[in-house]
């Protein structure tokens, strides 16, 4: 194994504190980079007279609350918005013969 600077006479102690070190370092200077980037790029936007939302798009919201569609007559707590895969107590029920509808709110 070729001998890198010194690290092999280092303790193992020594090792882990430096790579620590290390790669606080280097998240440190990506961050550094990534917010000199993102002015860079700003400025080069605003000098078109657009801004970045202009350009890229807004985030799309997250988290909007859905009307539940579905209650358990059983337990009123277990509901379902219709969305996604049906909860176990709907799909048992309807295998056992009832139907969707009767479990409307």
């Amino acid at each position: 194994m070729a001998k890198m600077n010194g690290f092999d006479k280092m303790n193992l102690a020594g090792l882990k504190d430096l790579r620590t070190r290390i790669d606080k370092t280097i998240a440190e200077r990506e961050q550094t980079e990534r917010v000199q980037l993102k002015k860079k790029v700003e400025a080069m936007v605003a000098a078109a007279g657009m801004s970045l939302d202009d350009l890229i798009g807004k985030a799309p919201r997250k988290g909007r609350p859905v009307a539940v569609k579905y209650r358990n007559p059983k337990n009123a707590e277990q509901t379902w918005t219709g969305r996604g895969r049906p909860p176990r107590w709907l799909a048992d029920a309807v295998k056992k013969g009832a139907k969707r509808e009767s479990f409307l709110v």
